[in-house]
């Protein structure tokens, strides 16, 4: 019985691990894809004059003009 237990032990350090490692590098992953999102957005306003043309153009949904 206590071999048994201690396997499963065993077996959920090792999925907790590998799920650790998944949350980890899933967010990364969706940080980048966001930050490649405002980037080409910002780059799609741009050249404009003053900072408050660049927040409202920013402030439009994606699908406006």
């Amino acid at each position: 019985m206590g071999k048994f237990i201690f396997q499963a032990v065993i077996g959920l350090v090792v999925v907790g691990t590998i799920f650790g490692f998944g949350v980890v590098v899933g967010g990364g992953f969706s940080n980048d894809v966001a930050e490649i999102g405002v980037q080409s957005r910002i780059a799609d306003c741009l050249p404009l004059e003053t900072s408050q043309e660049l927040e409202a153009c920013l402030a439009q949904p994606e699908d406006a003009p």
